[in-house]
């Protein structure tokens, strides 16, 4: 009787002892050849393994001997090599024994001559242990010994035998042994194996060698090789051989032996996926397929069952090269696997003569994802054509074509899709879907990157952010050369998009930018990020999107998608959008725009319903079958199924003149179809029908390991894949499956009585805060399943803490929507005021000022007393919005009252913001001494606090008032004390602000160069944050800086930057700003078409939004650009408005007015002209002005005097160095006059 482990390990498994050690000593003997042997058999088919069996236990068979008989035992076979163990004996008998196993060996005539075996020997602890499963238990050993004897065996010569002295045996002797009961021999045999009639076979395999990142690599945890061997056998797969080598941990599992399956390596990749789930992918590992030997080695003494082959070799050499998180592949399982491909490259492997294509996998990706389907599918011949048609017209480069799938539930719209995806090998749809039953800001998109990236709930954080990093880059890579700048454009933009698309997945990086940035800047980069995404798909081979369930789609997400279509509007791509009916225009995310093609799912036609009612009962249907067919499913597809479904489950059918027939007496459903539903489920196993009203709390889609968790197993695997075989669910992502149909899941969960559907919300919320504890993607979930469960205030706990972690995000509607709910929920008046005062305070930074009003009117107005600090800090948030909007009455009225408060409970930040308030509306109004003392008290109130950022704020608002007054040396010491604080405390937006202030000083002292630096590092910080409002204004400020040194295409591409960020951004105030100063630049360049588009955009903005503090500078330049483009009339017009507009009397504008109703003057009466002109160059004390006039003068009087005078202005104002290119501009026209 073959024995499959030594007696001793036979008994310590019997008396239920699965790990220790003991002293003795170690021979590892490697016995080169076996592969050669393998590939030479192999050849001679069937007849060729019985021969292979016989050499190579012919090896083997002396050494198993030798060891055995002289009081050791076999402690593994692996490969090419034989480790011997011998308790209480020394190193120098185990080299005697290594001595008389090299004298017995008699190599083949195949083996090469000059090959031979070599012997490490080393005496020491020898540890050992024991995994178990279902099916068998399999033993192995580590420890010291053997860890020196492995690295004495690898370094000795060809036939001979070296002896490790470093260690001496420490541990005790293993007990004796006993005879073991019979069938404990049974444990280290799995019943396929034992039933085994031939000795091997040859046999196509997959061979996959795996080997854990570990603490201590000798010493391996033996939960670790349980796992791997429990997973593999339910793989179907088998764990041949557990190799402690100094190098670490070795596993070799195997598919196709002893059991063949027609997807081993379909297996082969799950197992790979859940290995390196499990792992968190530190854990590397080598594969490859072909024909092995697969069979028993040994002889009755001792022998296991192992594959061999050159396919084997590869695979042991691909996992000693791999890093950890990846697989190598050979070229057989590369063609072969479905997962993901990150690259192939050649690749010399020791022992492999030639360079091999290896395939570097991970096992966190997909190839990609279609939609899924199920069921036969009929009719929609029609709908088929329009989806067709508008797929050649968008792909012909027509502007693509959006196109709109409306139909009630269960009609058939993700199956249409699928079905006409599954036809047209030439599209590549991008999948979205919403989700239902919990709306997540950005959910579709988060969702979609998970699959994408192949990521499950269970990926570990380091492999998931090495799988992000590695896609990101193998997308860059992938970008076609042809696109040109395009390429390096989007390569930037997917460097960048790292951490933000991360935090969409959950995923932080130690020290990472992207956390110390505001909640608007992350919002920012995750949207620019996503767009890079799509623009990148899009140009390597994906060529539309599918967005699943519209109805359903969150706010950010339908601005995001709105946004995403309108960039690409023109590109050849095919938009399919689904819905349920009744969606309006207004809620389409088209930003405005309707679908091209609109098509109806009505229900099945009374033909179609029996061609589907044929395929579904085998048979066609008699008349009066399709009759109560129609009668009972209105001829929606899913009712269809779901009915022939229930009249075959029960029987209620018979066979009639070739077809099928309802049988007489059947019960017919009176409740419609949620009873065929429901009665469905009842007819589940217990288990199962368990599972799916479990399931169905958890929402359409739900995770395994929760479902797991709330039915209290240690697996749901079983009770999962039946539901996926009953057509219950389907796979949506690793780790996560969704209900075939709403209409499914929303029967199972109605049929359960409320208290129970109460108590599976609470486990549900049990269990995910359990898995996902202070994960803030999950605080929503939990505030959903409380609330349900009836546990109020816990769920206010979440949906607090849900909408905090929103607002942080900047996930706009998402935010809204919690502190909404919130705020219902909450019975107490103070907290509902708090709850209030959040969302105002969120709203204002989204400059939702009327809705921030209406949340801080209603929290001053909630029951209960507020607290003093309360009550002031909802007062200065109104209060500041109130005066923004110029409600100064009551705004100030409210400031006072905040002042108040605080006498009754004291805040110095708060009174500090008051006094800044204060102040700058002290400044508008000129009134600057009493400004100046707002400002200095509140600095002073600031640093009797503790807010650091209050602090900073206010030494930044000194700084800005000193700006004002032009006390710059003083501004530039506020500035620098604010820029060292924002370092200090990593607030970069604060630092990039100060940067920009900064610089207006430095360009204001004519140090272009310096100002050019700080304008750069804030735009370099703003691009890293997100904030394109500072891009903006730093565009502007460096298009005047760089026009300073000349340089004009530079300066304009700013400006025209600016204008076209401020208009995305739709900043109203900015983007007049940036229009303007793009109108007076191109004016001074003589671009008048351009310069009257933008100086007429620009007032038109004001105009329309009320901005008259800006209408009358503008309406200046607007009259000067008209007059130079000789519309002499309009720019009366616009010059009358704006000296009505400027009674305070700016001293330059009152200059630029002056030159400019000179210039209107000119040809009527130049004598007037000139006289306001030498108005001007008298008065001035600008002398850009002053050399503008006297250019003017010259151009109306054309003497030898005047032209005198315009020089000498010219050279004085490049002597001062006030715009300088300005005045060079101006001489150069005066050239040759």
């Amino acid at each position: 009787m073959r024995k499959f482990a030594p007696p001793f390990m036979e008994e310590m498994a019997a008396s239920g002892r699965f790990s220790g050690s003991f002293g003795g000593s170690v021979l590892v003997f490697d016995i080169p050849g076996f592969t050669a042997l393998t590939e030479l058999f192999t050849l001679r088919g069937p007849d060729g393994a019985e021969e292979l069996s016989g050499q190579i236990n012919g090896l083997l068979g002396s050494a198993v001997e030798i060891i055995c008989k002289s009081g050791g035992f076999v402690g593994g076979f692996a490969g090419d090599s034989i480790t011997g163990v011998f308790p209480g004996r020394t190193a120098d008998f185990a080299a005697s024994i290594a001595k008389r196993i090299h004298q017995a060996l008699r190599y083949p005539v195949e083996v090469e001559v000059g090959t031979a075996a070599k012997a490490g020997v080393c005496e020491g602890e020898i540890g050992w242990g024991i995994a178990r499963s279902a099916d068998r238990c399999l033993f192995y050993m580590r420890g010291p010994a053997l860890h020196d004897a492995t690295i004495a065996q690898a370094s000795c010569s060809p036939g001979a035998t070296m002896v490790a002295r470093g260690g001496r045996m420490t541990g005790p002797n293993p007990p004796p042994s006993a005879i073991p009961e019979e069938d404990a021999g049974s444990f280290f045999v799995s019943r396929r194996v034992a039933s085994l009639d031939g000795a091997g076979e040859f046999r196509i395999v997959t061979s996959v060698f795996l080997c854990p990142d570990l603490p201590q690599p000798t010493d391996p945890p033996p939960g670790l090789i349980q796992s791997v061997m429990s997973l593999s056998e339910r793989m179907g797969g088998y764990l041949g051989c557990v190799e402690v080598k100094p190098a670490g941990l070795s596993l070799l599992v195997f598919f196709g032996a002893p059991v063949s399956h027609e997807d081993d390596a379909a297996r082969a990749d799950r197992f790979l996926r859940e290995v390196f789930t499990g792992c968190s992918g530190r854990v590397r590992a080598g594969v490859e397929t072909g024909p092995v030997f697969a069979g028993l080695v040994g002889t009755e003494s001792q022998c296991t069952y192992t594959v061999l082959g050159s396919s084997v070799n590869l695979a042991s050499r691909l996992m000693g090269r791999a890093v950890s998180g990846r697989i190598l592949a050979g070229p057989e399982f590369s063609g072969v696997t479905g997962l993901r491909t990150v690259r192939t490259e050649e690749m010399r492997l020791r022992g492999i003569s030639h360079d091999r294509r290896i395939a570097v996998l991970s096992p966190y990706g997909r190839p990609g994802f279609a939609v899924s389907s199920a069921g036969p599918f009929v009719g929609r011949r029609e709908e088929m054509g329009a989806l067709s048609r508008s797929a050649d017209l968008a792909l012909a480069g027509a502007g693509g074509a959006t196109v709109h799938l409306s139909g009630e539930a269960g009609m058939g719209k993700t199956r249409l899709v699928g079905e006409f995806l599954s036809k047209r090998s030439d599209l590549r749809m991008l999948v979205l879907e919403c989700d239902g039953t919990i709306q997540k800001s950005l959910g579709p998109f988060s969702r979609f990157l998970g699959r994408q990236m192949g990521l499950s709930e269970n990926t570990g954080a380091e492999a998931a952010r090495a799988s992000v990093e590695e896609y990101l880059c193998r997308l860059a890579d992938s970008i076609p050369p042809t696109c040109g700048g395009v390429k390096e454009e989007l390569k930037g933009a997917l460097e960048r998009a790292l951490q933000p698309l991360g935090s969409l997945l959950g995923l932080r990086w130690p020290d990472a930018m992207f956390d110390r940035i505001d909640p608007r800047g992350r919002f920012e980069n995750i949207r620019m990020s996503l767009m890079a995404l799509f623009r990148a798909l899009m140009l390597t081979g994906s060529n539309g999107v599918v967005f699943e369930d519209i109805q359903w789609m969150d706010g950010d997400s339908a601005a995001l998608f709105g946004e995403l279509r309108e960039g690409m509007a023109g590109e050849p791509l095919l938009w399919i959008l689904t819905s349920r009916p009744g969606i309006s225009q207004a809620e389409f995310p088209l930003h405005g725009s309707l679908p091209d093609v609109t098509l109806r799912l009505g229900p099945l036609s009374p033909e179609e319903t029996a061609d589907l009612a044929e395929m579904l009962l085998g048979s066609p249907p008699s008349k009066r079958l399709v009759e109560s067919i129609l009668a009972h499913s209105d001829g929606c597809p899913f009712f269809v199924e779901q009915y022939c479904g229930y009249l075959k489950e029960q029987g209620y059918t018979c066979p009639s003149d070739g077809g099928t027939d309802l049988r007489e007496g059947a019960p017919i459903p009176t409740a419609g179809m949620s009873s065929v539903l429901i009665a469905r489920i009842d007819r589940f196993d217990p288990a199962l029908r368990t599972a799916v009203q479990q399931a169905s709390v958890l929402g359409r889609q739900f995770e395994a390991a929760v479902l797991a968790d709330m039915l209290g197993a240690g697996s749901a695997d079983d009770v999962i894949a039946r539901g996926t075989t009953e057509s219950v669910w389907i796979p949506a992502g690793e780790g996560i499956h969704a209900f075939r149909h709403a209409m499914l899941r929303d029967a199972a969960y109605s049929m359960q009585l409320r208290s129970r559907v109460r108590k599976l919300h609470g486990k549900a919320a049990e269990s995910i805060e359990r898995r996902h504890k202070g994960d803030g993607r999950y605080y929503a979930d939990l505030a959903y399943h409380l609330e349900a469960a009836g546990d109020i205030p816990r769920a206010c706990e979440y949906l607090e803490l849900a909408a905090a972690f929103s607002a942080g995000n900047f996930m706009i509607a998402e935010t809204v929507e919690r502190y909404s709910r919130l705020i219902e929920l909450l019975d107490d008046g103070p907290a509902r005021a708090l709850a209030r005062l959040r969302m105002a305070e969120f709203l204002t930074d989204c400059t939702r000022w009327d809705e921030a009003v209406e949340q801080l009117d209603l929290a001053l107005k909630e029951p209960g007393k507020l607290e003093a600090r309360m009550r002031a800090r909802i007062l200065v948030r109104l209060a500041r919005i109130l005066l923004e909007r110029g409600e100064e009455a009551r705004g100030f009225r409210l400031l006072r009252e905040a002042s108040a408060q605080l006498d009754l409970e004291e805040d110095f930040s708060l009174r500090s913001m008051i006094a800044s308030i204060e102040a700058l509306e002290m400044l508008k109004s000129d009134n600057i001494e009493r400004a100046a003392e707002l400002y200095r008290a509140c600095v002073d109130l600031a640093r009797r606090g503790t807010d650091r950022e209050q602090i900073l704020r206010a030494i930044g608002s000194m700084g800005n008032y000193y700006l004002e007054i032009r006390e710059l040396e003083r501004a530039l010491e506020c500035y620098e004390e604010v820029r060292s604080g924002a370092v200090e405390t990593g607030n970069r937006n604060l630092e990039a602000v100060v940067l920009g202030n900064i610089a207006l000083i430095r360009r204001a002292w004519m140090q272009f160069e310096k100002a050019e630096e700080l304008l750069r590092r804030q735009m370099e910080i703003a691009v890293e944050t997100g904030n394109k409002l500072q891009v903006c204004m730093a565009l502007g400020n460096l298009g005047t800086v760089v026009a300073s040194d000349e340089r004009f295409e530079e300066s304009l591409d700013c400006y025209r930057r600016a204008a076209v960020i401020a208009a995305e951004l739709k900043s109203i105030q900015h983007e007049a700003i940036a229009r303007m100063n793009l109108a007076e630049h191109c004016r001074n360049l003589e671009l008048l078409d351009e310069a009257m588009d933008n100086a007429e955009a620009a007032v038109r903005i004001v105009r329309e939004r009320a901005l008259t503090h800006y209408l009358g500078s503008f309406l200046v330049i607007l009259a000067d650009v008209q007059s130079e483009s000789g519309d002499n009339e309009a720019a009366g017009a616009s010059l009358e408005e704006a000296r009505s507009l400027l009674a305070f009397g700016d001293p330059g504008l009152a200059d630029e007015m002056d030159i400019v109703e000179a210039k209107l003057r000119a040809a009527g009466d130049p004598g007037a002209a000139v006289a306001l002109l030498d108005g001007v160059i008298t008065a001035s004390r600008n002398p850009l002005y002053v050399s503008e006039a006297a250019f003017v003068r010259w151009r109306i009087l054309r003497s030898d005097d005047s032209l005198r005078i315009a020089r000498e202005a010219c050279l004085a104002q490049i002597e001062r160095n006030c715009m300088p290119w300005r005045a060079r501009r101006l001489l150069k026209r005066m050239e040759g006059a």
